[in-house]
C-alpha cells in the first residue's frame, strides 16, 4: 500500500492510448497483477476523464473497473455515471452499470 497522492501511467504499445491516474492511494497485489487506486481518482486516456472513488486496475484482463456514488466518464461532452464503469484500457470504451445516467451530444 502507498500513501499518497499517488501518479500511475500506463503506456503500451499497440493500440492501447496512453492512460494517466492520479489518487489518494494505491494498493498493489502482485499475485494477480492488480492495482486499486482509492479515494479521489481520477483516469485521463485519449480525452476521456473519469472519476471514481475506487479504481481497479487489471493489466491481465485489459480493463479497470471504477467504483463510486457516482463514477463519472467524460469524453467530447458525452458524460455517463453509475455504480460502477468498466473501462476498456486497449478500446478506451466504457460500460456503466447500476444508477446510471448519462448525458450525450448530438450533431444535427
Amino acid at each position: 500500500r502507498l500513501n499518497g497522492p499517488v501518479a500511475l501511467e500506463r503506456e503500451q504499445e499497440g493500440i492501447s492510448p496512453l492512460l494517466e491516474a492520479t489518487a489518494d492511494a494505491m494498493v498493489i497485489d502482485v499475485d494477480r497483477d492488480i492495482t486499486t487506486l482509492e479515494g479521489n481518482t481520477s483516469v485521463n486516456s485519449d480525452g476521456r476523464v473519469s472519476e471514481a472513488e475506487e479504481v481497479e486496475y487489471d493489466e491481465e484482463g485489459g480493463r479497470a473497473i471504477l467504483r463510486g456514488f457516482p463514477a463519472v466518464s467524460e469524453k467530447d461532452g458525452d458524460v455517463v455515471q453509475g455504480n460502477v464503469i468498466e473501462y476498456d484500457l486497449d478500446s478506451n470504451d466504457v460500460v456503466v452499470k447500476g444508477g446510471i445516467s448519462a448525458m450525450f451530444e448530438f450533431d444535427r
